[in-house]
């Protein structure tokens, strides 16, 4: 049996666990092909889909862009690269 870690992970939407960095660095420094779960639920307080709205309705209310090669510029319009 190898070593036991415990954490709190957040559920996404789609249902994907995400866990904390330790964790994550703990799985990929071990040759690790399958690991063990043991779930207890937590409803959420209110549905964590109901924030993903907003980023639905971008394409409906964002204004016309500023640049003309964002896509190509991207890193050095965000990141100063």
């Amino acid at each position: 049996m190898g070593k036991t870690l415990e954490c709190d992970a957040t559920v996404l939407p789609d249902g994907h666990l995400v866990v904390p960095q330790e964790v994550a660095t703990e799985i990929a420094h071990r040759k690790v092909e399958r690991v063990h779960l043991r779930i207890e639920l937590e409803e959420a307080a209110e549905d964590p889909r109901d924030g993903w709205q907003i980023l639905l309705d971008l394409p409906k209310t964002a204004g016309e862009g500023k640049y003309d090669r964002a896509s190509e510029d991207h890193d050095r319009i965000l990141y100063g690269r």
